[in-house]
Protein backbone atom coordinates (compact mmCIF):
# COMPACT_ATOMS: atom_id res chain seq x y z
CA UNK A 1 0.00 0.00 0.00
CA UNK A 2 1.38 3.37 -1.04
CA UNK A 3 0.54 6.12 1.45
CA UNK A 4 1.32 9.68 0.40
CA UNK A 5 3.21 11.96 2.74
CA UNK A 6 0.38 14.49 2.42
CA UNK A 7 -2.00 11.98 3.95
CA UNK A 8 0.34 11.39 6.89
CA UNK A 9 0.81 15.12 7.45
CA UNK A 10 -2.93 15.85 7.30
CA UNK A 11 -3.80 12.95 9.62
CA UNK A 12 -1.48 14.19 12.34
CA UNK A 13 -2.50 17.81 11.78
CA UNK A 14 -6.24 17.17 11.94
CA UNK A 15 -5.86 14.83 14.92
CA UNK A 16 -4.19 17.54 16.99
CA UNK A 17 -6.65 20.18 15.77
CA UNK A 18 -9.57 17.86 16.68
CA UNK A 19 -8.17 17.29 20.17
CA UNK A 20 -7.78 21.04 20.61
CA UNK A 21 -11.33 21.78 19.46
CA UNK A 22 -12.70 19.12 21.81
CA UNK A 23 -10.61 20.57 24.65
CA UNK A 24 -12.08 24.03 24.12
CA UNK A 25 -15.65 22.80 23.71
CA UNK A 26 -15.36 20.87 27.00
CA UNK A 27 -14.02 24.02 28.68
CA UNK A 28 -16.95 26.04 27.33
CA UNK A 29 -19.36 23.40 28.64
CA UNK A 30 -17.72 23.61 32.08
CA UNK A 31 -17.77 27.39 31.91
CA UNK A 32 -21.49 27.42 31.05
CA UNK A 33 -22.35 24.92 33.79
CA UNK A 34 -20.83 27.24 36.41
CA UNK A 35 -22.25 30.55 35.17
CA UNK A 36 -23.01 31.71 38.69
CA UNK A 37 -19.27 31.59 39.48
CA UNK A 38 -18.12 33.27 36.26
CA UNK A 39 -17.29 36.71 37.68
CA UNK A 40 -13.93 37.85 36.38
CA UNK A 41 -13.62 35.01 33.90
CA UNK A 42 -15.13 36.59 30.81
CA UNK A 43 -11.69 37.56 29.47
CA UNK A 44 -10.67 33.91 29.52
CA UNK A 45 -13.88 32.94 27.75
CA UNK A 46 -13.19 35.59 25.08
CA UNK A 47 -9.72 34.14 24.55
CA UNK A 48 -11.10 30.61 24.32
CA UNK A 49 -13.39 31.91 21.57
CA UNK A 50 -10.37 33.40 19.77
CA UNK A 51 -8.50 30.10 20.08
CA UNK A 52 -11.54 28.17 18.85
CA UNK A 53 -11.71 30.45 15.80
CA UNK A 54 -8.00 29.80 15.20
CA UNK A 55 -8.57 26.05 15.39
CA UNK A 56 -11.52 26.22 13.00
CA UNK A 57 -9.42 28.30 10.63
CA UNK A 58 -6.63 25.73 10.83
CA UNK A 59 -9.06 22.92 10.13
CA UNK A 60 -10.70 24.74 7.23
CA UNK A 61 -7.33 25.41 5.63
CA UNK A 62 -6.17 21.83 6.03
CA UNK A 63 -7.25 21.29 2.43
CA UNK A 64 -4.22 23.33 1.39
CA UNK A 65 -1.96 20.86 3.18
CA UNK A 66 -3.44 17.97 1.20
CA UNK A 67 -2.82 19.74 -2.12
CA UNK A 68 0.93 19.67 -1.58
CA UNK A 69 2.42 16.33 -2.56
CA UNK A 70 6.00 16.31 -1.30
CA UNK A 71 6.80 17.07 2.32
CA UNK A 72 10.13 17.13 4.09
CA UNK A 73 10.25 15.84 7.65
CA UNK A 74 11.16 19.31 8.95
CA UNK A 75 8.11 20.75 7.17
CA UNK A 76 5.94 18.06 8.75
CA UNK A 77 7.28 19.02 12.18
CA UNK A 78 6.57 22.67 11.47
CA UNK A 79 3.01 21.91 10.28
CA UNK A 80 2.11 20.06 13.49
CA UNK A 81 3.84 22.68 15.66
CA UNK A 82 0.98 25.19 15.14
CA UNK A 83 -1.82 23.01 16.50
CA UNK A 84 0.45 21.85 19.33
CA UNK A 85 1.21 25.45 20.36
CA UNK A 86 -2.49 26.30 20.18
CA UNK A 87 -3.25 23.26 22.35
CA UNK A 88 -0.71 24.48 24.92
CA UNK A 89 -2.17 27.98 24.90
CA UNK A 90 -5.75 26.72 25.27
CA UNK A 91 -4.66 24.49 28.17
CA UNK A 92 -3.14 27.52 29.93
CA UNK A 93 -6.33 29.54 29.46
CA UNK A 94 -8.51 26.64 30.60
CA UNK A 95 -6.32 26.39 33.72
CA UNK A 96 -6.93 30.07 34.39
CA UNK A 97 -10.68 29.67 33.91
CA UNK A 98 -10.78 26.68 36.24
CA UNK A 99 -9.05 28.44 39.12
CA UNK A 100 -11.01 29.91 42.00
CA UNK A 101 -10.14 33.61 42.11
CA UNK A 102 -11.26 33.88 45.74
CA UNK A 103 -8.91 31.13 46.96
CA UNK A 104 -5.93 31.68 44.69
CA UNK A 105 -3.73 34.72 44.45
CA UNK A 106 -3.31 36.71 41.26
CA UNK A 107 0.19 35.22 40.97
CA UNK A 108 -1.33 32.40 38.91
CA UNK A 109 -2.76 34.79 36.34
CA UNK A 110 0.24 37.14 36.55
CA UNK A 111 2.56 34.30 35.54
CA UNK A 112 0.25 32.34 33.26
CA UNK A 113 -1.22 35.14 31.14
CA UNK A 114 2.13 36.40 29.77
CA UNK A 115 3.06 32.82 28.83
CA UNK A 116 -0.31 32.35 27.17
CA UNK A 117 0.07 35.54 25.13
CA UNK A 118 3.63 34.67 24.07
CA UNK A 119 2.56 31.19 22.96
CA UNK A 120 -0.36 32.70 21.05
CA UNK A 121 2.10 35.11 19.39
CA UNK A 122 4.16 32.06 18.36
CA UNK A 123 1.02 30.56 16.82
CA UNK A 124 0.68 33.68 14.68
CA UNK A 125 4.33 33.28 13.69
CA UNK A 126 3.42 29.73 12.68
CA UNK A 127 0.64 31.07 10.42
CA UNK A 128 3.19 33.36 8.78
CA UNK A 129 5.52 30.38 8.26
CA UNK A 130 2.68 28.31 6.81
CA UNK A 131 1.95 31.07 4.30
CA UNK A 132 5.57 30.82 3.21
CA UNK A 133 5.55 26.99 3.05
CA UNK A 134 2.23 26.72 1.20
CA UNK A 135 2.27 29.84 -0.98
CA UNK A 136 5.85 31.14 -0.90
CA UNK A 137 4.50 34.69 -0.67
CA UNK A 138 3.36 37.49 1.63
CA UNK A 139 -0.37 38.19 1.50
CA UNK A 140 -3.01 40.28 3.27
CA UNK A 141 -3.67 37.27 5.55
CA UNK A 142 0.07 37.14 6.35
CA UNK A 143 -0.04 40.83 7.26
CA UNK A 144 -3.00 40.17 9.58
CA UNK A 145 -1.10 37.31 11.21
CA UNK A 146 1.84 39.66 11.71
CA UNK A 147 -0.45 42.24 13.34
CA UNK A 148 -1.90 39.50 15.58
CA UNK A 149 1.62 38.40 16.51
CA UNK A 150 2.59 41.94 17.54
CA UNK A 151 -0.66 42.48 19.48
CA UNK A 152 -0.36 39.17 21.34
CA UNK A 153 3.31 39.79 22.14
CA UNK A 154 2.43 43.24 23.51
CA UNK A 155 -0.23 41.69 25.74
CA UNK A 156 2.46 39.62 27.45
CA UNK A 157 3.75 42.84 29.01
CA UNK A 158 0.48 44.69 29.69
CA UNK A 159 -0.96 44.64 33.21
CA UNK A 160 -3.83 47.14 32.93
CA UNK A 161 -7.14 45.28 32.51
CA UNK A 162 -8.76 47.88 30.23
CA UNK A 163 -5.80 47.71 27.83
CA UNK A 164 -5.94 43.90 27.84
CA UNK A 165 -9.65 44.06 26.98
CA UNK A 166 -8.95 46.57 24.19
CA UNK A 167 -6.25 44.37 22.68
CA UNK A 168 -8.53 41.34 23.05
CA UNK A 169 -11.31 43.08 21.11
CA UNK A 170 -8.85 44.04 18.36
CA UNK A 171 -7.43 40.51 18.22
CA UNK A 172 -10.91 38.97 18.03
CA UNK A 173 -11.84 41.30 15.16
CA UNK A 174 -8.56 40.62 13.31
CA UNK A 175 -9.00 36.87 13.88
CA UNK A 176 -12.43 36.93 12.26
CA UNK A 177 -11.11 38.95 9.30
CA UNK A 178 -8.14 36.57 9.02
CA UNK A 179 -10.42 33.51 8.82
CA UNK A 180 -12.53 35.19 6.14
CA UNK A 181 -9.44 36.06 4.07
CA UNK A 182 -7.80 32.65 4.34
Amino acid sequence: MNVSTSLLVILMFTSIVGIGIANILMAFAEHISTLSKVRGRSLGAAWLLIILLSYLGMFWNSTLIVEREDWLYTEFLFVVLGPILLLFSSSLMIRLLARDPENESDDVSDHTLPRFFLIYACVQGWFIGMDYILFDMWSVATTLSFALLIAAACLAFVKKQSVVWGFTAVILTLSIIDIVLR
